[in-house]
């Protein structure tokens, strides 16, 4: 069996560029069990060399590059336009043209899936394999409609779009495989697609650990030097920040935990680009609060982690993400909503906590919690670390391959 490897990533070999690295690892472990048929990507990786395997870089093609630069334009003229979709529009219809001319027999869609590229696969007879980079769509878009409606804000973005959502929903229907975490990593992500797919059609990925835990062991090891935080919890939160990651929740939490506290010297870090109806609610609801900072994107994530205490994703419908194995790669303890998929990873009590997304009074129970037990925050983090250093990128790599070669043995006899 010979893999086309379908990626919407700078793959690269640099541990720092996150699922770009892990799809580089991905690409080389298939390489070297000489499964890679081909690989179609978003942007060359220049360490990895795949000898006579054909590698088509979408990035070159002078037509894509013009598309993806006006997409762009657009966006600096009319921010509330659709950026992620588009590109991802864009890419699907340029990486159907190299599809047809790669030999492979099976499709893998590393991350997110291709709509038009499956359909064009399964004509092409060949198997088509997804790897989930969200919950289901359908779940996604009644979790992140009604917050719309909640919050009183338009309608817009791409996991709101019912046809977009339908379309996703069609196509991973139509798959042959849905690779997803399996429940003791990511029961959460695991259950949403449980409710619209059969059993046999899921396989299960237990090593879903898509970083380099060595990257961060700097920042961890730095930690252990440093004292209890006498001068208030740093709380951090890092995302492309929209509805669906659950940030006026963490906020209304914010707000009782400064109400019970008065002036209490903790501090909540939201870093990341927002989009515009969450710049809207924070507008409109939050601009008060004391002790929130809105620092917008920080291009150096390991430098955010080491000034952090505590990482907090309140995420209302989330694959990872991977910003909580990042996390406690870097020895913090995390608060998630079990709304989380990698929420399956924390042990409460041990290295974090975990809590219904909605339920702002038990998040401000467990902010106020670190802010009254400051001396267990080192110890906790001691422990998330020591969780994830087991886990790796090439751990991820080789468990698809060992799936993907028993595919093929399983065809094989099947003949």
């Amino acid at each position: 069996m010979k893999v086309v490897l379908v990626l919407f990533e700078q793959t690269s070999g640099d541990a720092k560029h996150g699922f770009g690295f892990a799809s580089s690892r991905l690409a080389q472990a298939l390489l070297d069990a000489d499964l890679l048929g081909g690989v179609i990507a978003l942007q060359r990786d220049k360490n990895f060399d795949p000898g006579s395997v054909p590698v088509r870089v979408l990035s070159d093609d002078r037509i894509f590059h013009l598309a993806m630069a006006l997409a762009n334009r657009i966006t600096s003229l009319f921010p509330s336009f659709a950026i992620r979709a588009t590109h991802e529009k864009i890419f699907d219809r340029f990486a159907c043209r190299q599809i047809k001319w790669m030999k492979g027999d099976l499709l893998f869609f590393f991350r997110p899936l291709f709509p038009r590229a499956v359909k064009l696969g399964k004509r092409l007879g060949l198997q088509t394999w997804i790897q989930a980079s969200i919950p289901h769509p359908l779940v996604n878009f009644e979790l992140v409609g009604g917050e719309e409606s909640r919050l009183g804000v338009p309608r817009r973005g791409a996991y709101s779009d019912p046809k977009r959502a339908k379309r996703l929903a069609a196509t991973i229907g139509s798959s042959d495989r849905l690779l997803c975490m399996d429940r003791e990593v990511g029961q959460y992500t695991y259950d949403t697609y449980a409710r619209f797919l059969a059993q046999e059609k899921i396989i299960p990925v237990k090593h879903m650990v898509t970083i380099d835990p060595a990257e961060f062991a700097s920042v961890a090891e730095s930690r252990k030097m440093t004292a209890a935080p006498s001068r208030g919890v740093r709380f951090l939160h890092v995302s492309h920040m929209n509805l669906i990651k659950g940030i006026p929740y963490l906020l209304d939490a914010w707000r009782l935990l400064k109400q019970e506290n008065g002036q209490e010297a903790a501090i909540l870090t939201l870093v990341g680009q927002r989009d515009e109806n969450l710049d809207k609610v924070i507008q409109r609801d939050y601009a008060d609060l004391p002790g929130l900072q809105l620092t917008g994107w920080a291009p150096d994530l390991i430098a955010c982690l080491g000034e952090a205490d505590v990482f907090i994703s309140p995420s209302i419908s989330d694959n990872g993400p991977g910003t909580i194995v990042e996390a406690m790669a870097a020895g913090l303890p995390v608060i998630s909503s079990l709304n989380c998929g990698c929420a399956s990873l924390i042990t409460p009590g041990k290295d974090g906590f975990t809590y219904p997304f909605a339920d702002v009074e038990r998040l401000a129970e467990l902010l106020q919690w670190f802010t009254k037990n400051q001396g267990a925050i080192a110890r906790m983090g001691e422990q998330a670390r020591a969780k994830i250093s087991k886990s790796s990128a090439d751990r991820y790599a080789g468990e698809l391959v060992s799936i993907i070669q028993s595919a093929g043995e399983e065809g094989t006899h099947g003949q």
